[in-house]
């Protein structure tokens, strides 16, 4: 009976250990899964941010072919194109809380602290 105690203690310090490191491998797994989603996610904002500001580019100079046209002068259609660019940036730059900062915690909350579970249920 004496000679079973330290058999059953070692044991159990076995599978504790066994568990521990199961459940280290499941935390780097879930890891592993939340940054290859963050990268999957910035690599598609970058690539559609890219595209953006080609067509942004191109529009520009359309509009400011046009704008030529409607003033008469190359200087005054870039001068309202420029106007138009700087409250843009202004517009962007006071909301820029509400648009960047919030929309990322919430974006890295549900990917970090969101069960698998409840990720599969969301997709269906």
């Amino acid at each position: 009976m004496e000679n079973e105690q330290p058999g059953k203690a070692q044991q159990i310090m076995g599978e504790l250990t066994e568990y521990v490191n199961l459940r280290f491998d499941s935390l780097k797994l879930s890891m592993v899964e939340g940054l290859a989603v963050i990268f999957s996610n910035a690599m598609a904002v970058i690539i559609a941010m890219l595209l953006g500001m080609m067509a942004l580019m191109v529009l520009t100079t359309a509009l400011i072919i046009f704008l030529s046209g409607v003033f008469g002068s190359l200087l005054w259609a870039l001068m309202v194109v420029g106007v138009v660019y700087l409250f843009g940036a202004w517009l962007f730059f006071s909301l820029r809380g509400k648009f960047m900062i919030d929309t990322m915690v919430k974006m890295l909350s549900s990917i970090f602290f969101t069960s698998k579970s409840d990720r599969n249920e969301a997709e269906e």
